[in-house]
């Protein structure tokens, strides 16, 4: 073999083993962070036929530094069945940023509620697929665009005789379905650099654990009160890179397994159409 072909091979050899050298993804702990505030709701719901719902609904979540978010949710719910009910919603989610303001937000929400009755208590579980869409400019090497998550809730409700407080307790996971997957970044000797230029969203686990106990109270048959308690125990996977696809070069960390803590009550009241 002539010496010309020696070295193309060896050039077109180089890139490929600059690009695909093994090396181990570099995790860092980060600081465990928490804050608490406050939600107070408003709805409508309208019952439209039997088993047939129509709703809306208004959230405003605070916290230690002021308004957070506004929540304007409308939805629709069937009762196929005495232990199942179907739901779908559209949430528009308006987000106070520090850095940039309010931004808007997108959430469709698919839902299937099955449920028993045993005497006075009854159990339910949920199971919610839904996506999240940012409407504003993102770094989609760091998140998708539009972030899907299942979400899983077993809900135990409680009916007090003769009372108008009826107590629940909830536990909900949610399930992220396509975060930005990092075992698909390759490490470039070149520059001693990881890169993530052509992202893959498949990444899958579990990111939240939310516990909620609270009563709602019946004022009369249309209008109600809900007073809970709320903690979400958070776990994310923080990937912070350029808007290249590249790690930054300063030497900080750009894969940081983060774990938040939040602590709030929350009020809301729905008034109730048709009979």
């Amino acid at each position: 073999m002539n010496t010309r072909i020696y070295a193309l091979l060896i050039a077109l050899a180089l890139p490929v083993c600059a690009f695909a050298e093994d090396k181990d993804l570099d995790w860092t702990e980060g600081e465990t962070t928490s804050s608490v505030g406050a939600r107070f709701g408003a709805g409508v719901d309208w019952k439209v036929a039997k088993g047939f719902h129509l709703g809306y609904d208004a959230e405003l979540r605070v916290d230690t530094d002021g308004l957070d978010r506004i929540y304007n949710t409308v939805g629709a719910s069937y009762k196929a069945a005495k232990w199942l009910k179907l739901g779908a919603s559209f949430s528009l989610i308006n987000v106070n940023s520090a850095d940039d303001g309010w931004l808007n937000r997108q959430r469709f929400a698919f839902d299937a509620t099955f449920s028993k009755d045993f005497d006075r208590v009854k159990v339910s579980f949920r199971e919610r697929i839904q996506g999240t869409h940012k409407a504003y400019d993102i770094n989609t090497y760091q998140s998708p665009q539009t972030a899907w998550a299942l979400r899983h809730r077993v809900k135990v409700e409680y009916n007090i005789p003769k009372s108008k407080f009826d107590p629940y307790a909830s536990i909900e996971l949610k399930n992220t379905l396509n975060a930005v997957n990092p075992n698909a970044f390759v490490y470039h000797t070149s520059d001693g650099r990881w890169y993530n230029t052509d992202p893959q969203y498949n990444d899958v686990y579990i990111n939240r654990l939310r516990l909620v106990a609270g009563t709602t109270y019946k004022i009369n048959k249309k209008n109600v009160l809900d007073f809970y308690a709320i903690a979400d125990f958070n776990y994310d996977l923080d990937i912070d890179l350029n808007s290249e696809g590249k790690n930054k070069k300063d030497g900080s960390a750009y894969l940081t397994l983060q774990d938040s803590y939040y602590f709030g009550i929350g009020v809301a009241y729905t008034f109730k159409i048709g009979k």
